[in-house]
């Protein structure tokens, strides 16, 4: 029992040890392959430009029309519909934020403990790309199904507010 407790002990100690060069790169966190701007996003939610094609092209987002609702105009049945694609999408991705960051977080072990092949690593950085499609699909849904909801005044004038217009 007490060897088991020393073993351990010493197998953390080494990896907080080799794992302290690592450390460095991530503001003292314990993921160097994703910024802490990156990982509060991932955790959050947020869209992080990535329905930035809908954006810019007439497809305006949930989270900024709530945020505009007054100078929209939203009608409180459009401001509940509006509510309701943005949580859905919310709650979407903040489960694919989670998971890319455990999949990131189990890539740069395998590379740090030296526990990668080429075949783990395509098939982890797979996975990344998979989610990271997925959530980018997840805020562009929600993009264009506002298009549904909003009148094409009021996309006019999102894109207005938001600096998109057209001079």
């Amino acid at each position: 029992m007490i060897r088991t407790g020393i073993l351990a002990a010493l197998v953390l100690t080494a990896g907080t040890i080799g794992g302290g060069q690592h450390q460095q790169h991530e503001a003292g966190g314990p993921l160097s392959t994703l910024t802490a701007d990156q990982i509060a996003g991932l955790q959050a939610g947020d869209g992080m430009g990535l329905a930035k094609a809908a954006e810019l092209n007439h497809y305006p987002g949930p989270k900024h029309a709530l945020e505009l609702a007054t100078e929209l105009g939203l009608s409180p049945a459009q401001a509940e519909k509006v509510t309701a694609i943005r949580d859905r999408m919310l709650a979407d991705a903040v489960r694919l934020g989670a998971a890319i960051i455990e999949k990131e977080t189990t890539l740069h072990m395998m590379f740090a403990n030296r526990h990668i092949t080429d075949a783990s690593m395509r098939a982890r950085t797979a996975e990344i790309g998979a989610l990271q499609a997925e959530l980018r699909a997840t805020h562009l849904a929600a993009h264009l199904a506002m298009v549904g909801v909003l009148t094409p005044d009021q996309v006019r004038r999102y894109d207005e507010l938001r600096g998109y217009a057209k001079e």
